[in-house]
């Protein structure tokens, strides 16, 4: 069975080039969805979370990314 985590994990990597952003981005997504369920009336405020929340796991991806001098 190794080589069945061999395959999804080089077809996860044709798709995904940093797992942590793949996983916060999920997990925000995940957390947004669950406050829809919570609080459905807040649309506007959900979708502004998720926007702020995307905006700011891709800025530190970024940070993290750049070399130290």
């Amino acid at each position: 069975m190794s080589w069945l985590g061999t395959a999804v994990r080089k077809v996860v990597g044709l798709f995904v080039d940093d797992p942590t952003l793949a996983g916060g981005v999920a997990v925000w997504i995940a957390v947004i969805a669950l406050l829809g369920t919570v609080t459905p009336a807040a649309g506007t405020l959900r979708a502004v979370a998720l926007a702020l929340g995307l905006a700011s796991i891709l800025m530190l991806s970024i940070v993290r990314g750049v070399p130290a001098k």
